[in-house]
Parts: C-alpha cells; sequence; structure tokens
C-alpha cells in the first residue's frame, strides 16, 4: 500500500514538472508584463497610499500563484508588505 501510494506522488510531483517546463515559456510574457506593472505601481508610491499598496498586494498574489516567489518577495519588500507568500 505504502508503495502505491509513494509511486502515486512521484507521478503526481512528474506530471507537475512536466506542466511547468511546458507551460513556463508560455507564461514567461505575462511575468514580465507584470513586473512592469509592478515597477510603475513603484513609480507612484507617493500618490493615494492606500491604493498603490493594494494594488501592489493583487500583483504580488498573482506572483505568487505563478511561482514567480522570488519576485513576489522583491515587491513585497519595496512596499513593506507583511503578509506571508
Amino acid at each position: 500500500m505504502e508503495t502505491k501510494i509513494g509511486s502515486d506522488i512521484l507521478r503526481v510531483e512528474t506530471a507537475y514538472i512536466l506542466i511547468l517546463m511546458v507551460c513556463r515559456p508560455k507564461l514567461e510574457p505575462l511575468v514580465d508584463y507584470l513586473m512592469s506593472i509592478g515597477k510603475a505601481i513603484e513609480k507612484r508610491k507617493g500618490a493615494n497610499a492606500e491604493d498603490v499598496v493594494g494594488l501592489a498586494r493583487r500583483l504580488k498574489r498573482m506572483l505568487v500563484e505563478l511561482n514567480e516567489y522570488d519576485r513576489a518577495r522583491s515587491l513585497s519588500k519595496a512596499f513593506q508588505l507583511k503578509e506571508a507568500l
């Protein structure tokens, strides 16, 4: 029974890695666009602070969903967001 569970987990992990390898190049333009939005938001830091921080939080969530943790972390540092990734 444990062997079957182990092989099932291995299959799921392998499928996930293959999906990332296939989808990653297709998603890269989206990630680049999100990062350009992040840079534009950083320039507006002084303007209406609550709105800008809200946009930064949403952008961080999108980056986390795309498994771009390093970029999400740098955005969190730039806006001093305290939420966990």
